[in-house]
């Protein structure tokens, strides 16, 4: 059932990035650029498509109101209309069954965020938690932990060419400042905010991006 609830809903197009800059941070065999090229504009296709054939309800940024398939806009304004993150999950179900990426996923898949690491052939899952409020990671089979960050953190080490915090952190403040990607401005105290897997406002602290850093 739905959630009713606006904070559970994202525009289409930042649907997509999520989805696949999931995608792009576990890829291994192919240069995340490339991820992002081939998979975001076919799957945001894919989704409009869902939405123009009434498979997928989209929404007035905002407000409770769906659109009728039949009073869709065109596509350059239909990719910022909204839909719920749930309706979403069981799209990706039916029409994308291959992509390992949910925005809410089963319990046995969630386990909190805390400071201890989690360990490749760790079979012990601890902490569960399956609020939306709650800041989650995926727990991958390798022992790597993800989130809406992990694509922005691998990018920017890249972009750098260097696990420094302060030079990874100066990338991330320029996204932060353009509001690029999840990330939605800069806190007075430095710390970044984003919006995390569940549309929740979340910050960054030098600290936490320092640990995460870290953890690669």
């Amino acid at each position: 059932m739905t959630n009713m609830n606006r904070e559970n809903r994202l525009p289409l197009a930042d649907i997509v990035k999520r989805i696949i800059g999931h995608e792009a941070a576990l890829a291994t065999d192919t240069p995340k650029f490339e991820v992002h090229w081939d998979r975001e504009w076919p799957l945001l296709d894919k989704l409009m498509a869902s939405a123009r054939s009434g498979t997928l309800k989209v929404y007035e940024r905002g407000t409770f109101q769906s659109i009728a398939p039949g009073k869709l806009p065109p596509p350059t304004l239909l990719m910022n209309r909204e839909a719920y993150l749930s309706d979403v999950d069981a799209w990706l179900d039916l029409h994308e069954p291959h992509t390992p990426f949910r925005f809410h996923p089963a319990e046995q898949d969630l386990i909190e965020h805390d400071r201890n690491p989690i360990y490749p052939g760790n079979s012990v899952m601890t902490n569960l938690k399956t609020t939306a409020n709650s800041n989650v990671v995926h727990h991958l089979a390798n022992g790597r932990r993800t989130n809406v960050l992990t694509a922005e953190i691998e990018r920017a080490v890249e972009q750098v060419g260097s696990t420094d915090t302060s030079a990874v952190l100066h990338y991330l403040r320029e996204r932060a400042d353009n509001q690029a990607g999840p990330f939605t401005g800069v806190m007075p105290n430095g710390s970044l905010k984003y919006t995390d897997d569940y549309g929740q406002p979340k910050t960054l602290s030098r600290d936490a991006l320092g640990q995460r850093l870290k953890r690669r």
